[in-house]
């Protein structure tokens, strides 16, 4: 699986994309509206896995610069995360996640434009939602431009692994609702 933006090429990762996700999930700039605040700390056998990706529900993501070759962000959508407001749609929760250095820049529109165009072309799925932190304005603004919608109430995220707690807002996308 390959897809192409103007800037961008969205793939499957491979071996060599090992010491980018690891230096990403550790940042914790970029993992604190997820609850690592101090990043990522996870095994290398658990990267190893991250990038062979065996399970048919979660599809995977690098994103590379087409210039420079230059990978700076992973994304995905994954079929197996409960969504409570799926009202018999199937449904996948999507998420992305860029290296600072490609922050404020319109990346993460233009990919996840793509992306959900894709998903919605070549799949099943019905409904893709999202749930960013409530305290992440940018992510939310970025979801919005899109064209998700706010779906209920916010929601608190508390499990044993992560290092705060955050309280998230689910919003979600239709096919004909992406702008």
């Amino acid at each position: 699986m390959k897809i192409e933006t103007e800037r961008t090429i969205i793939r499957l990762p491979k071996s060599s994309d090992f010491e980018f996700i690891k230096n990403l999930w550790l940042d914790g700039e970029v993992m604190k509206f997820v609850g690592f605040p101090d990043g990522l700390k996870v095994s290398d056998e658990d990267i190893g896995s991250w990038i062979l990706n065996k399970n048919p529900d979660r599809m995977r993501q690098v994103v590379e610069d087409k210039e420079t070759g230059e990978s700076f962000a992973e994304t995905g959508w994954q079929e197996d995360i409960p969504y409570e407001y799926a009202n018999g749609r199937k449904s996948a929760s999507l998420d992305i996640k860029l290296a600072r250095s490609h922050w404020g820049k319109g990346y993460a529109t233009e990919i996840l434009r793509v992306l959900t165009k894709y998903i919605f072309e070549n799949t099943d799925i019905e409904v893709v939602f999202v749930d960013p932190n409530i305290e992440n304005i940018a992510a939310i603004k970025l979801y919005e431009k899109i064209g998700f919608k706010k779906i209920g109430q916010p929601v608190f995220h508390n499990s044993d692994n992560m290092q705060i707690p955050i309280t998230a807002q689910y919003y979600e996308l239709e096919n004909n609702e992406i702008q």
